[in-house]
């Protein structure tokens, strides 16, 4: 397994580690997945390395679903997470499609089922705050992505995100009610860290020349972005927390 990238940032203090090398690359994959540590220049490249994380999102959602289930959570949690799994499926279809390849799929590997703890720990980075972010990223395409067929196509995965980001708070309502005092700071401190790290991300990332041919925001702009979200969505979860 490869070590997680170690990125720093000049804003925050010290070094924080991240297991995604691309912020671009929009869905929630499974636990563990790995992207792609560098993208190759050029929109099908961007597309193509989308599809990747859009395809083993399919499973990080049945994965959830399966869990909850065994948790007794409420059953119309369980179908939201079945359903975006096949809002997960039909973004690896159009992804691939703006690529030009054929339709990725990549199944998880066989794995212990997560307890409720363990679940809400990755729920709070990986959907409370990356994919909560994607989201916001994926709507910034859908208005500036330059032709209106592009745009067209990620308006519809930019409304299933904002979907699946209001799936993220659900389980985690849900999971933290089955945790102890000191798991739920745990999760917090997940979270917190999650955004610190994010920002890192941000401040890191390379912006290459094709990004403005797919939509996407200078670091500038993502940064503008990251503020307003951690005033007016991230500072109510903490407060739910």
């Amino acid at each position: 397994t490869k070590p997680p990238l170690v990125i720093t940032c000049p804003k925050i203090e010290g070094a924080i580690s991240m297991t995604c090398a691309n912020l671009c690359q929009f869905g929630r994959p499974f636990e563990g997945f790995e992207v792609d540590s560098e993208l190759s220049d050029g929109p099908k490249a961007f597309f193509a390395a989308c599809a990747r994380t859009e395809a083993a999102s399919v499973d990080a959602f049945l994965i959830l679903a399966e869990e909850l289930r065994a948790l007794s959570a409420p059953a119309e949690l369980v179908q939201d997470c079945l359903n975006a799994a096949d809002d997960e499926r039909a973004h690896a279809k159009t992804m691939s499609q703006l690529a030009d390849i054929d339709c990725v799929t990549i199944a998880a590997p066989p794995r212990a089922r997560r307890n409720a703890f363990a679940m809400a720990l990755e729920n709070a980075r990986a959907g409370l705050v990356v994919e909560t972010f994607a989201a916001l990223l994926n709507h910034y395409q859908a208005l500036h992505a330059p032709s209106a067929g592009l745009r067209g196509k990620l308006a519809v995965v930019a409304a299933d995100e904002s979907r699946h980001a209001a799936i993220s708070r659900k389980i985690h309502a849900f999971a933290v009610s089955q945790l102890s005092d000191e798991q739920r700071r745990a999760v917090e401190e997940a979270r917190t860290e999650a955004v610190a790290g994010l920002k890192a991300q941000i401040c890191q990332a390379p912006l290459t020349s094709f990004h403005a041919a797919v939509g996407f925001p200078s670091r500038s702009q993502q940064l503008a972005m990251f503020a307003r979200m951690e005033q007016e969505v991230w500072a109510h979860d903490q407060l739910a927390a």
